[in-house]
């Protein structure tokens, strides 16, 4: 399984390390389509699609069992209407940073109506910094 990390779940954020380390089989640095937000709340939102670049991380795990914890960190159930997520696990084509195309990808994206409930701020580079 492949999720497109660019928050506090990329190596050397709070979740990996609470979450990902021990279970990921490899990680490499990826990126994808989509413009990024910073909410002011200590971790950030990817919209897909347009012409920036976000980037971040593929982390490859061996078992779909992490998937049910980053599903619950990221406020998501399938069985909850968008409206009630914080977030949408969504596939989306990722590229390593020659841009050459990886292949579909599982990562975690905000609807427009989730993300009016933050004081947020565009990044135009794509990059979240871990602080």
């Amino acid at each position: 399984m492949q999720v497109f990390v660019y928050g506090t779940l990329k190596p050397g954020g709070h979740y990996y390390e609470l979450l990902c380390r021990k279970e990921k089989v490899s990680s490499i640095k990826a990126k994808l389509f989509g413009k990024l937000y910073d909410l002011d709340v200590g971790y950030p939102a990817l919209q897909l699609g347009g012409s920036e670049w976000v980037y971040g991380n593929i982390l490859n795990f061996s078992s779909e069992a992490l998937l049910k914890k980053l599903d619950e960190l990221e406020g998501y159930n399938p069985l909850r209407s968008i409206a009630q997520n914080e977030y949408q696990r969504v596939s989306a084509i990722a590229y390593d940073l020659n841009e050459t195309k990886i292949g579909f990808v599982e990562t975690y994206t905000m609807e427009p109506e989730q993300l009016k409930h933050y004081e947020w701020r565009h990044l135009p580079e794509g990059y979240w910094n871990l602080e």
